[in-house]
């Protein structure tokens, strides 16, 4: 099987803007119980991508962050999660753009030629210009279709329970392919979705959100 045509249970959910983002603490803690089955029973370990810009004084230009390796485990939770209200920390010198978890890992997954057992992004659609959203985050989370029943019965009930801890106001659901063939490329990628290729061409956040800002053909879930 090519990395490209691999076929998946693709979840998408758009938040509810005054609700807390996952990338904080208390609800990223949250989102690992429903996902650790998951990504316990993927065929390599899991791995993080994260990232965040250095919102610090002095320099008008913002710096990505560094956070080196980030495994799935409590320790690598740390490294990128930010801490509740309340607490130390300090990411209100942060920005975050986007995180997503590859199980088993996006190294793993080139090395075997194989797209990931499961694939999970989160993106930041707060732009920093106070402008108002109509929803806040964006998540992404495909199934691979080729595992057992079970598995796919996981993820069905990771999306539910994402959808919930989110308060999404959209959540749907499509089966499709990693990528699409172009000529000896491929393009519209999963990984790429949460920063293109998912929603429709002009603004999406003038009216209410709705899976008609959305590329393609959706049911709810």
């Amino acid at each position: 099987m090519s990395f490209q045509t691999r076929q998946y249970d693709l979840y998408v959910m758009l938040s509810d803007p005054g609700a807390e983002p996952p990338w904080m603490e208390n609800v990223w803690s949250r989102i690992v119980l429903a996902f650790d089955p998951l990504v316990e029973s993927a065929r390599g370990h899991a791995a993080v991508r994260s990232t965040q810009l250095n919102a610090g004084p002095g320099s008008p230009n913002k710096r990505a962050i560094s956070f080196g390796r980030i495994g799935w485990n409590k320790a690598g939770h740390k490294k990128w999660i930010w801490p509740s209200a309340g607490t130390d920390g300090g990411s209100i010198n942060r920005v975050f753009c986007m995180s997503e978890v590859w199980a088993p890992s996006w190294t793993t997954c080139e090395k075997e030629h194989q797209a990931p057992d499961l694939y999970f992004a989160i993106g930041n659609e707060d732009d920093y210009r106070g402008r108002q959203l109509s929803f806040n985050s964006v998540c992404v989370l495909a199934i691979a279709r080729d595992r057992s029943a079970e598995f796919t019965s996981h993820g069905k009930k990771a999306a539910e329970a994402l959808a919930q801890i989110l308060q999404a106001l959209v959540r749907v659901h499509r089966e499709r392919l990693w990528s699409y063939p172009f000529g000896q490329m491929s393009i519209d990628a999963i990984n790429y979705l949460v920063v293109t290729g998912l929603f429709k061409p002009g603004p999406r956040h003038q009216n209410p959100a709705s899976p008609l800002i959305l590329n393609g053909i959706w049911n709810t879930f």
